[in-house]
């Protein structure tokens, strides 16, 4: 018997500094992908899971031109560069065996994309951003995966502080 499940869920935090009305610096620690397994014969028993970390820092940039200040929809294209880690845990069982390993994997990626933001008053704002996740590959395969190349879209709420 086998089962495979991967999920695409993608959750984390995110900082972004605005150094004018229309460009921002950003920093941002994202779960991307994660995976497990179940291979289950006469002899072995097996298990396992693989995860990754994406830590990009980057840019957005408003391309729109005139008075930022007054806009409520405020577009944005951004892109980012940082370190990606792969974690994996795997257990075996084999007759009276039993073997458990970890491995930990890093790697450089980047993204990509664009987005809106709402501001509501100055705030508050809700935003949507779509991007692309580009990496090197690992030097060995965390769990099944060699990357975790592919599309992302997320929500954010954000509060500024002034």
């Amino acid at each position: 018997m086998q089962g495979d499940s991967a999920a695409s869920v993608f959750g984390g935090f995110g900082y972004t500094r605005f150094l004018r009305e229309n460009l921002a610096g950003t920093f941002a620690v994202d779960g991307i992908a994660v995976s497990s397994g179940i291979n289950i014969s006469s002899t072995l028993a097996a298990t396992g899971t693989a995860a990754a970390l994406s830590i990009p820092a980057g840019i957005r940039w408003n391309p729109l031109r005139g008075d930022h200040t007054t806009q409520a929809l405020k577009p944005f294209v951004a892109v980012g560069i940082g370190p990606v880690i792969g974690i994996a845990d795997a257990s075996f069982v084999s007759g009276l065996a039993v073997s458990a390993g970890s491995t930990v994997r890093a790697t450089l990626g980047g993204q990509v994309g664009g987005g809106i933001e709402v501001f509501a008053g100055r705030s508050f704002s809700l935003g949507i951003t779509v991007t692309y996740n580009r990496m090197i590959n690992f030097s060995e395969p965390v769990g099944a995966w060699r990357n975790f190349n592919g599309p992302q879209a997320a929500l954010g709420i954000g509060w500024l502080l002034q």
